[in-house]
Parts: structure tokens; C-alpha cells; sequence
């Protein structure tokens, strides 16, 4: 877990070196602002991590500031707008899914998959299921 979180963290702040170098400044305290990144992500599991990392990345003189949504749509709504500087939440193929946000969007780094867990009170293994089970 501290790997990843030192993964994350290296992450961020190369996200912010690309946003603060690349973007126009805004007067403001918002996205844009080169003292604030500003993330957009669901609660659990990325706003979570995020919210680990402000105090690493108020040490380097940037406030990140965590926007969390409950929704998928929301977040890259929010980054064409100019809301937001990033959003954490999503995979390529979801990015995909929507041309103007994959036409306007760029992913800069990958983005983990939570596990998944298949649980039965009949079956010991996943070999023992017969086929077209449900």
C-alpha cells in the first residue's frame, strides 16, 4: 500500500507540474490557480486516496483541493468546463466511451481496478461451476 501511495503521490504532483506549466493562470484560488490543484473524483476509492496525499502536497507549496462526485458524468463535465484541473476516477475505455470527452480529454497516467470478489454457498471454486451458471 505505501508503494502505491508513494506512486500516487509522484503521480499528483507530475499531473500538477503539467497542468501548472501548461494551462493559463486564472486570478482566483480555483482550477487554474498555480498555488491550487484542483481534482475531481468519486468518494471512495480516489477521493480517499487523494485526501491522503494534501498534507505531502501542501509541504511542496500546492493546496489540493478534492471535489468528489457521486457520478461517473459529473467529473469530465466538470474538467471541459474548467471546473476542475484533473479528475481521478476513470479507465481508458470509459474515457472512450464518449467522443467529445475523448477527443478533449487526455489520460496521463493509469488508474487501478479494484478487485473483485465471487463468493458462493455452493461452489468451493470457480472450476466447480458448471457452464451457463449464474
Amino acid at each position: 500500500m505505501k508503494k502505491f501511495l508513494s506512486q500516487l503521490l509522484v503521480a499528483v504532483i507530475l499531473v500538477s507540474a503539467l497542468i501548472f506549466t501548461a494551462c493559463p493562470r486564472r486570478q482566483g484560488g480555483g482550477a487554474g490557480d498555480a498555488s491550487t490543484l484542483v481534482i475531481g473524483a468519486t468518494p471512495v476509492p480516489h477521493g480517499e486516496l487523494l485526501n491522503l496525499i494534501r498534507d505531502d502536497m501542501a509541504a511542496q507549496g500546492i493546496t489540493l483541493r478534492v471535489v468528489e462526485f457521486t457520478d461517473f458524468v459529473q467529473p469530465n463535465m466538470a474538467l471541459l468546463s474548467g471546473d476542475l484541473d484533473a479528475n481521478f476516477f476513470q479507465h481508458i475505455p470509459y474515457l472512450e466511451t464518449n467522443p467529445e470527452w475523448a477527443a478533449r480529454l487526455v489520460p496521463v497516467f493509469g488508474v487501478h481496478v479494484e478487485p473483485f470478489g465471487l463468493y458462493s454457498a455452493r461452489h468451493r471454486s470457480i472450476n466447480d461451476l458448471p457452464n451457463g451458471a449464474s
